[in-house]
């Protein structure tokens, strides 16, 4: 498509708020698949998607300005991306101007508002921009009879921006009073012309009581809206999928409840395409994978949860009695709390900023990796954390900041970046032996303690160090080390022997020992070393396993030493000795303390967590208020090293990453941990052949598999017999391929 004529950006005009943010992107026009309509699209400077939820893809108003400059043939223009951590709002006037003037109903919003207000790059619409505490939590479109439409956003959009004031009177960004937008909010976004959906069943059953529909409705107005070119239709039939089968709601009722979150989604679904998604979902639920949103309790080996948005880990924290930040007082929007049972495998884009040091360094590390890699860089950063404050502060309850954080990337994917960058800010800062490498023995843990009880493993190919611990002659050395890391997790608080030696001068004593972990390895080598018993022994249970994504693009970087802040913060913490001169053999840290909002999230938390009692999900979750505590304790140190405190803000970030984690890694565990018996070692050697198969869109055939898994037919464990086991429990089904002999039946997953 040809660029068409861009008006040239007036950066002057733009008011000073808006252009201090680093909240900046690219857009250029695109056709949408399949038709001739121009769409807007988010890009990031280097040339990428953008994302209006991901900050690592937005930057300055002069980065983004200078790249559009740059190249002006291939960007049309640049965009301002609102987030839930400011109060900036937009409003979008679609086909209001005739002649250049505007209509009588945008005529009144405008006069309304009295806020910065510029012409959009069609020419025919008008944005406006202010500040102010909208009553809605998420963004609204509403087409007017007779042309026209009204948009607002606070969060999750992006508005383009052109400088081309409407008017010089509205050239200051105002702050608007809660009445004014309040009458707003309930003039355009209330539907006065349309009936008020029936959410009654029209067949009621046990399940169908008003406290189903209402936790259904709290769990679609919490769900992200589609937006077109970002997923929007599996999105879409995902919240179809739990509203028809995991609440199991009638097509109806859920149909009631899918409209109204439509008018989040950017552009809305039609009628027609919502009937389509709710029949969608009534065929995906037709193999019997229904009710999981009305169970509690539910472990990764019990009733299949259902879907991308659910595992382990989701009724207690989507129970109609869970007490909202809103009700509790705590001052932070209901969704964000809310947000607490989320289960994807992509890192929720909001966890990667903290404030302060840990933000910093993540910042610092990104610059230096030439496959840049947020999560990483997150990870690494927390890692560096955890070990700068071990033994100097504690939560009230005890809890220290060790923590066992494993990264899963691919092979070339940067994971070597993040560990020299944390090991050159150790050294830097005077701390070079407060690191190590992977270690041969837990004599050499014990060792390395001796000279620096807070310690941070920086371990390469974990997957494959783990992978050698099974038990097995010869690694019973490896098996020992895991054995020490076990015990090192509960010991920050008390005295670790190391075990007895004939020779007492080589036994060694760590008073409050503090030892992190980062690990970093591919996902095969990881999910291969993993067994059942794994599960239970504790040692999984305390591990945070974080995907880290796609390997990023190769770009070029140029290396740069850590800024001088970064180096002061660490040198704070080396020089901090809570306790005196005797800290460094026995410690007394000092108490970080938890504000009353902060209490009352990790109680949910705590509370959730008694409730899992079926295994192997309760050993895995057992340890999930730990976790979050010590992320919490991060977190605050983080903000401000000199009086940290754990707030709400802390508190929330710690759980929803405590909570992320143990879901992704229950969800993957049931699908990847190796079973210990050997034929159902078998068993899931198989279904995944044939799940590969049907992923290439081919049946799986009886000669190429017994060829491919190199199991045999005949015996109790045979081929035939797995095949047999799989068709029995339904898992896989036959069908005729329709060629000859042996191959004629071919298998795939059951759908």
């Amino acid at each position: 498509m040809s660029s068409p004529v861009i008006a040239e950006i007036q950066a002057d005009k733009i008011p000073a708020p808006m252009t201090a943010a680093k909240q900046w992107i690219l857009w250029r026009y695109e056709l949408k698949q399949g038709t001739d309509e121009p769409t807007k699209v988010p890009y990031q400077v280097n040339g990428l998607r953008a994302s209006s939820i991901d900050p690592v893809h937005w930057v300055t108003f002069g980065e983004a300005l200078a790249a559009l400059y740059e190249e002006p043939d291939r960007w049309h223009g640049v965009g301002f991306v609102f987030t839930p951590e400011d109060n900036f709002i937009g409003i979008d006037l679609d086909d209001c101007l005739e002649d250049g003037k505007p209509l009588p109903w945008a005529a009144e919003i405008i006069q309304g508002f009295a806020t910065y207000t510029e012409v959009s790059p069609s020419g025919t619409g008008l944005k406006l921009f202010f500040r102010g505490d909208y009553p809605l939590s998420r963004g609204r479109k509403v087409k007017l009879e007779g042309g026209g439409a009204v948009e607002v956003y606070t969060k999750g959009r992006y508005f383009t921006v052109t400088g081309q004031r409407f008017s010089d009177d509205l050239a200051e960004l105002q702050t608007v009073d809660g009445d004014t937008l309040g009458k707003f909010a309930d003039h355009y976004f209330t539907p006065i012309n349309k009936p008020t959906p029936n959410l009654q069943p029209s067949a009621p059953s046990r399940h169908h009581g008003p406290d189903i529909i209402h936790r259904a409705q709290r769990y679609a107005m919490a769900y992200p809206a589609a937006i077109a070119g970002q997923g929007g239709h599996d999105v879409t039939f995902r919240l179809a999928c739990v509203l028809v089968n995991g609440f199991e709601l009638d097509p109806s009722t859920a149909r009631a409840i899918l409209e109204g979150w439509n008018l989040t989604c950017q552009p809305p679904w039609s009628s027609r395409e919502l009937d389509h998604k709710i029949q969608s979902a009534q065929a995906a639920g037709s193999n019997g994978d229904r009710g999981y949103m009305l169970q509690d309790g539910q472990g990764m080996f019990g009733p299949n949860e259902g879907g991308a948005d659910t595992t382990g880990i989701t009724s207690r924290f989507d129970s109609p009695e869970m007490p909202t930040a809103e009700s509790e007082g705590l001052g932070i929007e209901e969704d964000e709390v809310n947000d607490f049972s989320e289960c994807c495998d992509t890192f929720p884009t909001d966890l990667l900023e903290v404030p302060g040091f840990v933000g910093d360094v993540a910042d610092w590390i990104t610059t230096q990796n030439p496959r840049q890699n947020r999560v990483l860089s997150l990870v690494a950063a927390i890692a560096l954390q955890a070990q700068l404050i071990g033994r100097k502060v504690k939560t009230k309850d005890g809890q220290r900041s060790n923590l066992y954080l494993v990264c899963l990337a691919p092979s070339g994917g940067g994971k070597q970046a993040p560990i020299d960058c944390v090991q050159n800010i150790l050294s830097l800062s005077g701390q070079s032996d407060a690191f190590e490498g992977p270690v041969s023995s837990d004599s050499a843990i014990a060792s390395a303690l001796a000279e620096c009880p807070s310690l941070l493993f920086l371990w390469d190919e974990f997957g494959r160090f783990l992978g050698h611990t099974k038990s097995s002659v010869g690694n019973s050395h490896l098996q020992a080390i895991q054995d020490a890391l076990l015990q090192l997790w509960g010991k920050t608080n008390s005295l670790w022997k190391h075990k007895a030696m004939a020779d007492r001068r080589m036994c060694r004593e760590i008073d409050q020992p503090c030892v992190s972990l980062l690990g970093m390895t591919v996902p095969s080598n990881f999910w291969s070393a993993l067994e059942e018993s794994h599960l239970t022994d504790g040692f999984a249970a305390r591990l945070m396993v974080i995907d880290t994504g796609p390997k990023a693009p190769a770009i070029e970087i140029e290396e740069a030493k850590p800024p001088q802040s970064i180096l002061d913060v660490a040198m704070y913490w080396r020089d901090y000795r809570p306790g005196g001169n005797l800290s460094q053999q026995f410690p007394e840290p000092n108490v970080v303390p938890n504000d009353d909002e902060a209490k009352a999230i990790f109680q949910e938390l705590a509370d959730y967590q008694e409730t899992v009692i079926e295994e192997p999900a309760a050993s895995i979750c057992s340890r999930m208020i730990e976790k979050a505590k010590r992320l919490a304790l991060i977190y605050a140190c983080s903000q401000n090293h000199e009086a940290p405190v754990i707030d709400a803000k802390a508190a929330l970030w710690g759980v929803r990453f405590s909570t992320w984690a143990t879901n992704y890694f229950l969800k993957h565990a049931k699908d990847e941990v190796t079973p210990d018996d050997e034929f159902n070692r078998r068993v899931q050697k198989v279904r995944k052949y044939i799940e590969k198969r049907c992923k290439a869109k081919k049946a799986a055939v009886w000669t190429v598999m017994l060829k491919s898994t190199k199991i045999p037919s005949p015996g109790p464990m045979g081929l035939q017999a797995i095949i047999g086991h799989l068709l029995e429990t339904r898992q896989i089904e036959e069908i005729d391929t329709g060629k000859p002999g042996k191959d004629k039946i071919g298998y795939r997953i059951t759908k």
